[in-house]
């Protein structure tokens, strides 16, 4: 295959462009927000080892926020539903072992989209764009710098993520589009050094509320319906 006719494929537009079936990708990047509550020592329970953590400084699920990024890959069935996973990550100062923040959600889910059933139905105008709205649910991590020690810490457990996005369909098998996620994480351990055992359950558990919007291209394998 030339490079004329993979650029003919790949970026020539259907008459008219609507939503397709089959296998997609998306990368996204954006910007997160991380809300959280702080977490008393008298919430942490004792490791394998029957140990309790002395008190020290505060601990807080609140994070900075920063740039986020997420990449997510599906198989919508008839433009309508896909089963869907997404990785969402965010990242401050990672270069930096001493104030370096991150976490990171692996989550499968739903996506169900708004306007596929109805899409030839629709104005020509319309049908390149689609509507959808996701939920999903998996692993949640989250780590910070713990003042003024500067040891490394995290909070470990699970996700629930709900978002949308809207897409736009500029070519045959490329799509952009905007998406927003909320994954609010509900940690059930605090990590204060995981190679040497020292995890500690926490009762109840921590929350933390993530918040990420993005700018995202998408790549969709298969046809158009």
């Amino acid at each position: 295959m030339n490079k004329v006719t993979l650029f003919a494929v790949v970026f020539l537009p259907l008459s008219p462009l609507h939503a397709a079936k089959g296998f997609y990708g998306n990368a996204m990047i954006g910007v997160a927000s991380i809300g959280g509550e702080n977490v008393t020592y008298a919430r942490l329970g004792a490791n394998s080892a029957g140990q309790t953590l002395p008190q020290g400084s505060p601990l807080t699920t609140t994070s900075a926020g920063g740039p986020s990024f997420s990449i997510q890959t599906g198989y919508s069935i008839l433009a309508t539903i896909a089963p869907e996973l997404k990785i969402a990550a965010h990242a401050v100062q990672l270069g930096d072992s001493a104030n370096r923040v991150w976490s990171l959600h692996l989550l499968p889910g739903v996506r169900l989209f708004a306007l596929g059933p109805w899409q030839r139905e629709l104005p020509k105008w319309l049908r390149p764009f689609d509507l959808s709205l996701a939920v999903g649910f998996g692993k949640s991590v989250q780590a910070q710098p713990l003042p003024p020690e500067n040891n490394a810490v995290g909070f470990d457990g699970f996700g629930l993520r709900y978002g949308m996005a809207i897409e736009y369909f500029a070519f045959r098998h490329v799509k952009f589009g905007l998406d927003y996620s909320m994954i609010r994480a509900s940690y059930k351990t605090f990590i204060f050094n995981r190679n040497e055992g020292l995890t500690y359950p926490i009762t109840p558990k921590a929350r933390a509320s993530h918040r990420q919007i993005s700018f995202c291209l998408g790549l969709q394998l298969d046809r158009a319906l």
